[in-house]
């Protein structure tokens, strides 16, 4: 199977540690399954015409102090595979 995944991305405040750090959540908000041996112009055009309709909903600016929501659409190999699973943590 292949995916086309939409994700949206978000900043959020890591901790204090070398004057604070922030890092980008991705959270896969559609995910569509295709059957493997879907032409890549299929593919590629799904991708746009969801790359256009979810694009409409960015808000703001996500390296702002106000925040924001940006969205991006991937072809991969498993459902949410770009999605953040964990807090980072700062080392």
């Amino acid at each position: 199977m292949k995916w086309i995944n939409v994700y949206s991305t978000t900043r959020h405040y890591g901790g204090p540690e070398e004057g604070g750090w922030w890092y980008n959540w991705e959270e896969c908000i559609v995910s569509n399954a295709f059957h493997e041996d879907t032409p890549d112009n299929v593919l590629e055009g799904e991708k746009a015409r969801l790359s256009l309709l979810f694009r409409a909903h960015d808000a703001g600016n996500i390296y702002s102090v106000r925040g924001g929501v940006e969205h991006w659409v991937a072809v991969e190999e498993a459902r949410a595979q770009s999605e953040t699973r964990e807090r980072p943590y700062y080392e």
